[in-house]
């Protein structure tokens, strides 16, 4: 009787370390996804930051320089490859990064084909900025509040203890606190009307 019990609980506990060890090893896979997850989403941030900010840097070149023709176009196409970088880095998120939304067109998407390509907003015609090899008024408008949604966008993401992004911004922060709705663009586009 007393061995038909030993057998039994050896067995039990057989059981429960194969457990133990499918457990562990489960365990061991779900963190090192986690930290993939977590490893991509620092490389996107840091990617995405920069972005950001050398299209403010280019945005300050434009607007307080007085750049002529070839520089001039030279620098709105640094800052188009720029915008585009962003909205490019939005938009294929989705694809690679759990928990980082990619809502459709990007406000860095809308913005990008406005100075490259011009729209027609509101009965106005705007043209593309890189038409007349200067910064008109209507455009000078567009741009500064361009530069203070961006300022805005990375003062959320910097970071005084690295210096630049913030690891430890949470995707729910980053999707609904720091990126723009893509309709905000009409702000930028009312600046452009009203500059007139």
């Amino acid at each position: 009787m007393e061995s038909k019990k030993i057998r039994k609980f050896k067995k039990i506990i057989i059981l429960l370390i194969v457990l133990l060890i499918i457990s562990s090893y489960f365990n061991y896979q779900y963190y090192r996804y986690k930290q993939k997850e977590s490893y991509k989403y620092e490389i996107f941030l840091n990617h995405f930051y920069f972005s950001v900010n050398y299209s403010i840097n280019i945005l300050d070149e434009i607007l307080n320089e007085q750049l002529i023709s070839e520089q001039l176009n030279k620098k709105i196409m640094r800052l188009v490859y720029f915008l585009n970088e962003a909205d490019h880095l939005l938009s294929e998120s989705a694809f690679y990064i759990e928990g980082v939304n990619s809502r459709g067109t990007t406000f860095f998407k809308l913005v990008s084909n406005v100075i490259s390509y011009g729209t027609e907003y509101e009965g106005n015609k705007i043209t593309a900025f890189l038409n007349d090899y200067k910064i008109n008024q209507s455009e000078r408008a567009y741009l500064s509040e361009l530069k203070k949604y961006l300022e805005d966008i990375h003062s959320k993401l910097y970071s005084d203890e690295t210096g630049q992004e913030n690891p430890n911004i949470s995707k729910y922060v980053f999707n609904h606190e720091i990126i723009p709705s893509a309709n905000e663009d009409y702000i930028l586009l009312n600046q452009y009307i009203n500059s007139k």
